[in-house]
C-alpha cells in the first residue's frame, strides 16, 4: 500500500518509546523518522517540514521547552514566503500544572499525553488530527496544475503538499531556466512565482512574460522590493497579482482558487495551539 504523504517528526531519546511509535505509524501507512537531538531535528526540517511531532518532553535532557521554542523560532525565520501554522506536537510527559502553565505562557502548540498512555495514545491523537484536517470524503481529484517558481526547495515541498491536498497539483522548480523547460513539457494553468532578488526575479518576469503571456502568473514579493517599484501601467498583463510575503497558505489557496475557478476547501483548526 502506498504510504500517505504525510511525514512524522519523532523526536526523543527514549529508543524504546520510539521504536514502537515508528513500529505504530509504519502499520498505519505513514512514514516517520526518529531524531534524537535538536541539530539532527534542525537538520531534518531543512529537507522536509513534517506534518506532526511525536516527543517526550525533559527540562533536563533534549527535547525541552527550549528546545522545542528554539525548534519553532527557527522554522519561523527559515520560511520567509509563507506564514505557516506552528508544526503541532503531542509530547509524552507528567501533565503537571506547572508545565501546562509553562507551555500556555510560551503559546506553544504542544498536547500533553501522560506516559501511561505512551505510543498508542501519540500515535491515536496525530493520527485524528491528521484525519480532522484532510478534505472531508474521497480524495479531492487533481483538477489543475499549477507550477511554482522559487529559490526555497522547502517552501516548494510545503506547497505541493498542500495544495495536492486541497486538489490542485503543484510542480516546483528553481529559476527561470527550470521554469521555462518545465512549461515547455507540461501543461500548466496558473505560475506562482517567488520574485526573490532583482536580477533574477527580473529575469523570471521577462521570461515569462515574452514566452508565456497567456498563463497568468501569481507574484510573491517582499513589500517595498524592485517589483513594488513599476508602475501598475508598465506590468505585464498575465500578472493577475503581487502577494506580499509572508503569505499564509490559505490566501494562496483562495487566490489559485478563484483564479481556477475552482471551489475552496476549509482547513480544520484543531491542532495544539490552533485558534479560531
Amino acid at each position: 500500500m502506498r504510504q500517505r504523504d504525510e511525514h512524522i517528526l519523532i523526536w526523543m531519546r527514549d529508543g524504546d518509546l520510539a521504536r514502537r511509535l515508528l513500529t505504530d505509524f509504519e502499520r498505519h501507512q505513514l512514514r516517520a523518522t526518529w531524531s534524537a537531538s535538536l541539530p539532527e531535528v534542525i537538520s531534518f526540517v531543512e529537507r522536509v517540514y513534517p506534518a506532526a511531532i511525536a516527543s517526550t518532553l525533559n527540562d533536563v535532557a533534549s527535547p525541552s521547552l527550549m528546545d522545542i521554542e528554539t525548534l519553532l523560532t527557527f522554522l519561523k525565520m527559515g520560511n520567509e514566503a509563507l506564514a505557516l501554522p506552528p508544526i503541532p506536537i503531542w509530547s509524552v510527559a507528567v501533565p503537571t500544572a506547572a508545565l501546562l502553565s509553562r507551555i500556555g505562557e510560551l503559546d506553544l502548540p504542544i498536547q500533553v499525553v501522560p506516559p501511561e498512555q505512551g505510543a498508542s495514545g501519540v500515535r491515536r491523537d496525530i493520527m485524528g488530527y491528521l484525519e480532522r484536517s484532510r478534505p472531508p470524503g474521497q480524495p479531492l481529484a487533481v483538477t489543475q496544475s499549477v507550477l511554482y517558481v522559487g529559490t526555497d526547495p522547502q517552501v516548494g515541498q510545503i506547497l505541493m503538499r498542500y495544495l495536492r491536498a486541497v486538489g490542485i497539483s503543484c510542480r516546483a522548480v528553481r529559476g527561470a531556466l527550470e521554469a521555462l523547460e518545465a512549461l515547455e513539457s507540461e501543461l500548466f494553468k496558473a505560475v506562482v512565482a517567488d520574485f526573490d532578488g532583482e536580477p533574477a526575479g527580473r529575469a523570471l518576469l521577462r521570461a515569462l512574460t515574452e514566452h508565456h503571456s497567456e498563463l497568468p502568473v501569481l507574484a510573491i514579493a517582499q513589500p517595498g522590493d524592485w517589483l513594488s517599484t513599476i508602475p501598475p501601467h508598465r506590468l505585464p498583463p498575465n500578472l493577475t497579482g503581487v502577494l506580499p510575503k509572508p503569505v499564509r497558505l490559505q490566501t494562496l489557496e483562495m487566490c489559485l482558487s478563484r483564479l481556477l475557478r475552482i471551489p475552496m476547501h476549509v482547513q480544520g483548526a484543531d491542532a495544539p495551539g490552533a485558534t479560531t
